[in-house]
């Protein structure tokens, strides 16, 4: 599949032409080499989930979707809609399952307990391995989709094209086989895109109802499946401002269309929850409910939206559940970028993330694109619409946390790349070298980025090895990479070890390194204790990229792993794990272990204990602010509120030792904790 000057040449001197056929011999070559490339797709994501181990999202989809068809509860895991979730749990519906019983007072507690409860008490990797598989019907639905659509916009070869670039596109092979959200709206994104161009080149009503059938399901997939009504609602004002005659007809039947597939996607929409408002069976409420969560975050105005959309039950209960918290996460949030962190993330973050991950021969086609698909107006210009909503939309976003959020651009940049490669092509037997050479590159750095996929970055930014130093989260460690951890341990005969790895809900059954647990920052935000850590260690330390990136802990000095961030490990594992060895001093480490027993001790009414704990971290790092600060927290939890405030100002007084973006973030965290408990 990476030799294509042959066919590219021959193009150049005999191209055929849109909208003509080609001859039926020339047809089944380029199907079956779409088929060969559908099996290396295959190959490609079914080998490279074998060495995956769960990632954060997975579980708690894969429980929600199996809730949803077992019990009709939509209250788990409310801030997606069901479609994905649906068709990843399928094929455990013939399975004899033992039920998960995690509990309901809030739902993230409940979504990823309930999803480590049912694949650690039913076979992790059985379970999973079939809800993978599943959910890579959507990459299929899309390569397939592509191949369609290119064949009809720009010709056959450009079907192939556009499949091969997709096939080859570490970025789509990282996300393609997850249980999650963000290949399914990537596909009918791009099915309600390419459906709408099929109507607007042969109106007909049904056409408009493949195309609302499209815009329903993307709907369905993820909340910002809704982005596909803007880009339809542009694409229509682009096809009335640019007709010659008879505007106003076109406009008043485009406007009809429009209307038409919103409605109809709208109804599939409800179809998915069973057309019932309530988010759970049984009287079951969402926790916290809808009525008190509207309160929480969003800003007034949207809060009240949401109010009056639940009180008239024009939206799903659970759908205008998570248009809470996305709205909620929209705002709030930090971002990873080129060793920089961002307290409240930073509209850089998407375009430049979509440069690092995406490859060197998808970016240069793409570039191309801009001046080579003249010939093709409409269609470069639907294409070009649908790809900068997309990423408009995301750029005040603070969820900084990875370009899968933006994953339904590629689809559109491919097939812009790929006719964009064949008009090149086509101008001489050089131009047509040129770019078989970026095939053949193409599929040489994916090949090369087998089986982590994850944390790939093009050579510009220096590969994969280099990803953790730019970006964090599911660009790089997304926690799928404790199967690798396990052979590695193995194959190096480690025996003793420390091991920052965060995970959602204890450590899973399949966990077999035999490291002792390091404090991270998802456990401390959850308020889960970490087993206690002296000040220095000794031998192999792991770490994972996303605990050395900071991002959950804070800038410079407030991170206790930045001499790791900042350090050269002797060895990567997975490019997301790293390895070092050697003597390490870490007061700041240790003094969070202790911190780390707080709230549980808290919770437990035990609040001498906490104290002593919270006392025994500020003798370990005295200087540290934020520990001086988490002490002042625990003493205003025990109403202690004069050294409560004592223990406060000393940290601000700390903190002014600190560079200004660490005094800065440390300011906010303490007034955080300065707060009075409820």
């Amino acid at each position: 599949m990476c030799h294509t000057p042959k066919l590219l040449s021959k193009s150049a001197t005999s191209p055929t032409v849109q909208g003509s056929a080609p001859s039926p011999r020339r047809t089944l070559v380029f199907f079956l080499i779409a088929a060969c490339l559908l099996c290396t797709l295959a190959a490609e994501e079914w080998l490279s989930i074998g060495h995956l181990s769960m990632s954060y999202d997975e579980g708690a989809h894969l429980y929600a979707g199996y809730q949803h068809w077992t019990a009709r509860d939509f209250g788990v895991n409310p801030e997606h809609p069901p479609l994905v979730k649906l068709v990843a749990a399928a094929p455990l519906l013939g399975m004899t399952i033992k039920p998960a019983a995690p509990p309901r007072f809030l739902f993230l507690v409940e979504q990823y307990t309930g999803g480590q409860q049912m694949l650690a008490e039913n076979g992790d990797y059985r379970l999973l391995t079939r809800a993978r598989i599943a959910a890579s019907l959507f990459t299929f639905a899309l390569a397939l989709l592509i191949f369609a659509a290119g064949w009809e916009m720009f010709g056959p070869l450009a079907g192939l094209l556009a499949l091969t670039l997709f096939t080859f596109e570490p970025t789509i092979l990282a996300h393609g086989a997850l249980v999650t959200t963000d290949m399914g709206v990537a596909c009918f994104t791009f099915a309600s895109v390419y459906a709408f161009y099929r109507y607007l080149k042969r109106p007909g009503w049904l056409r408009v109802v493949l195309c609302g059938l499209a815009v329903g399901l993307a709907l369905s997939a993820k909340l910002n499946g809704v982005l596909v009504l803007p880009i339809i609602a542009l694409i229509a004002l682009w096809e009335i401002a640019t007709t010659p005659s008879h505007r106003a007809q076109r406009a008043a039947s485009l406007f009809s269309a429009v209307l038409a597939v919103g409605l109809i996607g709208y109804v599939v929409l409800w179809s998915f929850y069973t057309f019932r408002y309530e988010a759970r069976p049984n009287g079951l409420t969402l926790g916290p409910p809808l009525a008190a969560f509207v309160h929480m975050g969003p800003s007034p105005w949207q809060a009240s939206l949401v109010t009056h959309l639940a009180a008239w039950h024009l939206l799903p209960e659970a759908y205008l559940f998570g248009w809470t918290k996305l709205a909620t996460s929209f705002t709030e949030g930090a971002g990873f970028l080129f060793g920089h962190i961002y307290p409240r993330g930073t509209w850089l973050y998407f375009p430049a993330a979509l440069l690092i991950k995406s490859t060197l021969t998808l970016i240069l086609l793409l570039v191309a694109a801009t001046f080579a698909l003249k010939r093709f107006r409409r269609e470069a210009v639907i294409l070009a619409i649908a790809l900068f909503t997309i990423l408009i939309a995301c750029l005040p976003a603070h969820v900084n946390i990875g370009v899968r959020h933006v994953l339904a651009i590629y689809p559109f940049a491919i097939l812009l790349a790929a006719a964009a490669a064949l008009q090149i092509a086509r101008r001489s037997r050089y131009a047509a070298a040129i770019v078989s050479a970026l095939f053949v590159f193409q599929c040489a750095t994916s090949l090369h980025a087998y089986p982590d996929y994850l944390p790939y970055a093009n050579e510009a930014f220096g590969g994969s090895s280099r990803t953790y130093r730019m970006l964090t989260d599911s660009n790089v460690d997304w926690a799928q990479q404790l199967k690798e951890v396990n052979a590695w341990t193995t194959s190096h005969h480690v025996t003793d070890c420390w091991f920052a790895y965060s995970y959602l809900s204890g450590a899973p059954p399949y966990d077999k390194t035999p490291c002792r647990p390091l404090p991270t920052g998802l456990a401390m935000l959850a308020g889960q204790p970490s087993p206690v850590v002296p000040s220095h260690l000794q031998g192999t330390l792991l770490v994972s990229a996303e605990d050395a990136a900071g991002v959950l802990w804070g800038p410079g000095s407030l991170n206790p792993y930045r001499q790791f961030q900042d350090g050269q490990p002797s060895e990567l594992i997975g490019h997301s794990v790293l390895v070092y060895e050697g003597s390490f001093d870490v007061p700041l480490l240790a003094a969070e272990s202790h911190l780390s027993q707080v709230p549980l001790l808290m919770r437990m009414g035990n609040s001498d204990a906490a104290l002593k704990e919270a006392e025994a971290a500020i003798a370990i790092a005295p200087q540290a602010p934020l520990i001086e600060a988490a002490l002042g927290g625990t003493l205003l939890q025990l109403h202690r509120v004069p050294e409560a405030k004592q223990a406060f100002g000393r940290a601000m007084q700390e903190s002014a030792a600190l560079s200004k973006e660490d005094s800065d973030a440390t300011a906010v965290k303490i007034a955080q904790m300065e707060q009075p408990p409820h």
